[in-house]
């Protein structure tokens, strides 16, 4: 008896997983932080209001921790625990170059893609259209950290492991005494 499953389950599944392992990746942190001040940047500096999603919610969270103690002491330790999980993924991560080069290549793609969104799907400021914007202003910031915490380890690694300049001895000034001179040749 053959089964109807086309694989939909499955694909949504993958994704749902995608964001779970996102979400609990040492990077999290960071990316969260930084994408808040991304799209406030995006949002109010550069007037593209479709991009507001996360500056919504990081107005929220700093509205709600204002008046409840822990959610400020919660905010406070999610922010400082950014760099040091951060430099704990930096110094974890597989150094490949195929593998910063594949997370520039998503971003770009992301990046373009929403570009051109933009101009086929105007901001008419309906939850769906915020909700999509968000979702891939994510997927491009995400990308685009990681394609740089590569870079950065790359780029270390490569420092660190160059070869040493060869030195070469001092000259001495001439007329200088030598040590290793043995016979003097005669001169004419």
């Amino acid at each position: 008896m053959a089964s109807g499953n086309d694989g939909s389950g499955e694909a949504i599944a993958g994704i749902f997983g995608a964001i779970i392992q996102l979400v609990f990746s040492l990077t999290f942190p960071l990316l969260a932080i930084t994408l808040c001040g991304l799209s406030y940047l995006l949002a109010f500096a550069f007037h593209m209001p479709e991009f507001g999603l996360w500056a919504f919610w990081a107005h929220l969270a700093i509205g709600y921790a204002k008046t409840n103690g822990w959610v400020l002491l919660g905010l406070i330790i999610f922010a400082l625990a950014a760099l040091p999980l951060a430099w704990v993924a930096y110094r974890e991560q597989e150094l490949k170059a195929s593998n910063m080069i594949l997370a520039y290549v998503i971003a770009g793609i992301v990046i373009a893609f929403t570009c051109w969104l933009r101009t086929a799907w105007p901001y008419d400021g309906t939850g769906w259209q915020i909700y999509s914007y968000g979702f891939l202003l994510l997927m491009a910031w995400s990308a685009v950290i990681e394609a740089a915490i590569s870079t950065i380890g790359i780029v270390a690694h490569v420092h660190r492991n160059r070869p040493q300049p060869a030195r070469r001895p001092a000259q001495q000034p001439h007329g200088a005494p030598r040590q290793d001179r043995g016979r003097e040749p005669d001169t004419i």
